[in-house]
């Protein structure tokens, strides 16, 4: 699993235009039968992914609030990113 690890590290870094996103725990998750709604869980994989981006130098970005301010956030990273 480590080298899989690695090798999306690698292949991240090689490909500038990948704007990788992380979201936050804000909203409670909706219970649709799939996914895991224990907060305590959610928090541990959380966790995990945070460290994994922290650890890595994988350059990402956050975003938080509403869908709609998300969404603009992402818009205006990815703008960011076609003028660079």
């Amino acid at each position: 699993a480590n080298k899989q690890f690695m090798d999306i590290v690698k292949f991240h870094k090689s490909n500038p235009d990948i704007l990788l996103v992380y979201v936050p725990i804000e909203f409670e998750i909706e219970n649709d039968g799939i996914r895991n709604t224990d907060k305590e869980h959610q928090a541990n994989i959380d966790f995990l992914i945070k460290n994994l981006l922290e650890t890595s130098g994988i350059d990402y970005i956050t975003v938080s609030g509403s869908v709609e301010e998300r969404v603009s956030q992402i818009e205006a990273a990815l703008k960011n990113k076609e003028e660079q």
